[in-house]
């Protein structure tokens, strides 16, 4: 049983249940019939003896109702780890915009606002830091340890979620002429606080900052040459530190095709998807590790070995954990299926025209191009 309480400045006062009750009680206000706080605070303390932290118990209640489960839950938890965050980041008064925005360009973290003392009153009147209250649990951990203007190295946060929204919210508008843009900031602020918008992952970590990489996701096809695939390495390689998902094709000949002809076969895709998989990886989207999705056509020569190179009963030679993989079909299924026939495999090399079609939308075309190169593509 608990005795006593550690407060936060080191003094020690004996363990009061109504104050446990009375926080609780605050916390679940607006879901008390939703949400069995009384009994999740009983839970919370069973297993807590002698002298404890406040901070420990608090997060021992917050763990509780996670534990739980249930949108309630979360979001009384939310309520209660947001005053938290609060103190841990900035102690009993929380700092202005324009002082954590400096503390952080100071650091080398953000560029400099062009905003005058005059602007940065008026944000000071819109920015409103008990919105943090109606956020859920999960919402400000991501918000924290995700989008967050924060040193990993050190560990030291400068944002709480307040202000990675008035962040994203003055970059935005700071290029507006200056008789609006504090109009615009305090409309995109309220979007963003109030859930009405939902940002793109890099836009929270990167506006406000040097990097100026603000696009999600990258799309690119490499063709069937070698400086082309080299160039599909450098893409995954450059777009993943530039804080995008990737998304490619490889059009390329398949294993055991002739290569200047017939010179030496081709070793197939299966090592070039190892290599962009090891680009993709090499490098951190933004504040997570590199993803990236490659698109091959299910009638590729080479589609089961992309379909099973995840497979954990693929032997470990023959698989890629570094990509993710997705089929394509088209109109050459359904063609093939009003005539009757069967299908076959070809690619770039042994159906160059079908290929081509491949790519539309446009069912007799396939159709004649599949007839073409039907005997060629069987080979």
């Amino acid at each position: 049983m608990i005795e006593f309480i550690i407060k936060r400045d080191g003094r020690v006062e004996k363990f009061d249940p109504s104050k446990l009750i009375k926080w609780a009680d605050w916390a679940a206000s607006e879901f008390k019939e939703q949400t069995d706080w009384a009994e999740a605070s009983i839970s919370a303390i069973s297993n807590l003896n002698g002298k404890v932290h406040s901070k420990t118990l608090q997060m021992k209640l917050i763990k509780e109702l996670i534990a739980r489960g249930g949108w309630a839950n979360n979001r009384m938890a939310g309520r209660l780890y947001a005053p938290m965050v609060i103190k841990d980041l900035y102690g009993d008064k929380i700092p202005t915009a324009k002082e954590v925005f400096t503390l952080a360009y100071e650091a080398g973290l953000m560029k400099k606002f062009d905003y005058d003392d005059n602007e940065w009153n008026e944000i000071e009147k819109f920015i409103k830091h008990d919105r943090d209250l109606t956020y859920t649990y999960f919402q400000i951990v991501q918000t924290l340890k995700k989008y967050s203007i924060q040193n990993r190295h050190t560990k030291k946060y400068y944002e709480s979620p307040q202000f990675t929204d008035l962040r994203i919210s003055l970059a935005l508008a700071e290029n507006f002429p200056k008789d609006i843009r504090l109009t615009h900031a305090k409309n995109w602020y309220d979007l963003f606080t109030t859930n009405k918008i939902n940002a793109p992952t890099p836009n929270y970590q990167n506006l406000g900052t040097k990097h100026n990489g603000f696009a999600s996701c990258c799309l690119f096809s490499a063709n069937d040459t070698a400086p082309s695939i080299a160039a599909g390495s450098l893409i995954a390689n450059t777009m993943v530190y530039m804080s995008c998902g990737v998304g490619g094709t490889l059009m390329c000949r398949s294993i055991n095709d002739p290569v200047r002809n017939g010179t030496f076969l081709h070793k197939g895709k299966y090592d070039y998807y190892q290599a962009w998989g090891k680009e993709v990886k090499a490098n951190h989207q933004g504040t997570r590790g590199g993803a990236g999705t490659f698109y091959n056509s299910l009638f590729d020569p080479e589609a089961k070995m992309m379909i099973m190179s995840q497979n954990p009963r693929t032997p470990r030679s023959k698989q890629n954990r570094d990509l993710h993989f997705a089929g394509q079909s088209n109109a050459f299924l359904e063609w093939k299926a009003q005539q009757n026939e069967d299908v076959f495999t070809f690619n770039c090399f042994t159906a160059p025209d079908l290929f081509e079609k491949f790519y539309s939308s446009d069912i007799d075309e396939i159709g004649r191009a599949s007839c073409r190169e039907r005997v060629y593509a069987c080979v």
